[in-house]
């Protein structure tokens, strides 16, 4: 490992070590499972069903279908698969084996996401809607309709708030006891990609087609910052775990690095593949990871960009939209 790596949070070389290794420490063999499920999947955007890719079988199952979105519950004992068949298949992770199939959506899953304490599945789909599931019952308990495609899901911290992001363009947050539209957020002229909340829940970040991520205050929705550089769409964003950092990972080939609080770049990575698929931190913040257009998955040291590892072996893109960590 380079020297970055030696430096870094005893966290940052459980997670690299175990990622590079195959050992089953939980964060990196959860991980791996990710990428290995997400191999060849659909970002969150229509335009992506419309292409071709190789057919993933489920690991023990023999249900077929394009998985466009993964997240782990935060216990790390399930993980929830958005299906192109708008279904949401439910793996146990020791076993490896589907346990439930959810039903409700009729189009494409693009987005699944837990709530901070594990008790909500949020779903988001090409057919417009939202669907929150209670974790205890897998029942539907609610269903949010949008005005266009819902293309990314996250939950605010504090789990009291979700957010979406749509074809349009906008950004919608919403009451999640009531079910009502409490923010729309107004500023991105293409498909919305990707959103994130702050780790204090203060500023949501969105990434967009139209090239572009913001900062927005998550309390007003009012915009921050926006954040221009890339020269192709931003498909993803991801806050460090101090949130002083936000990573942006675009179609021209570049990881951007930006300081939240003044919206100023500060260091860009690239990639060595014509697009970067999705971005994420590990837990301590040292270390950073890229699904790229090559196949490969690439790792960085945050402070000088310095790639310490290069994972090989998929012959597709590795688009980890939903990667869950």
């Amino acid at each position: 490992m380079g020297e970055g790596v030696r430096s870094g949070d005893r966290r940052d070389v459980v997670w690299i070590a175990a990622i590079q290794d195959r050992q089953s420490v939980r964060q990196g063999a959860a991980w791996l499972l990710a990428l290995a499920l997400v191999l060849w999947i659909g970002l969150c955007v229509p335009t992506r069903a419309a292409q071709t890719s190789p057919v993933v079988p489920a690991p023990g199952s023999n249900v077929l279908g394009r998985i466009y979105s993964v997240a782990f519950s935060p216990d790390g004992a399930t993980l929830a698969v958005g299906m192109e068949n708008g279904t949401i298949k439910l793996w146990d992770v020791a076993t490896r084996a589907i346990v439930r199939t959810l039903t409700g959506h009729a189009s494409y899953v693009y987005s699944v996401a837990f709530s901070p304490e594990g008790t909500t599945l949020a779903s988001g789909s090409n057919d417009g809607t939202i669907m929150l599931w209670d974790i205890a019952t897998w029942a539907a308990v609610r269903t949010i309709a949008g005005n266009s495609s819902v293309g990314c899901v996250a939950f605010g911290p504090e789990g009291k708030t979700l957010a979406s992001g749509s074809g349009d363009g906008t950004i919608r947050l919403w009451d999640l006891a009531t079910g009502t539209m409490l923010l729309s957020l107004i500023g991105h002229t293409s498909f919305v990609y990707s959103i994130a909340f702050s780790p204090d829940g203060k500023t949501l970040a969105s990434g967009s087609g139209d090239g572009t991520a913001k900062l927005w205050d998550a309390a007003t929705g009012m915009l921050v910052h926006t954040l221009l550089g890339h020269t192709g769409y931003v498909r993803s964003v991801a806050f460090s775990p101090d949130g002083a950092t936000l990573a942006t990972g675009a179609n021209d080939g570049t990881i951007r690095l930006w300081d939240t609080a003044t919206g100023m770049f500060f260091h860009s990575i690239v990639s060595m593949a014509n697009y970067v698929c999705s971005v994420a931190f590990s837990p301590a913040g040292s270390a950073l990871a890229a699904g790229l257009g090559s196949g490969k998955i690439g790792l960085w040291e945050v402070t000088t960009g310095g790639v310490f590892d290069t994972l090989t072996g998929h012959s597709g893109e590795v688009p980890l939209g939903c990667l869950s960590l």
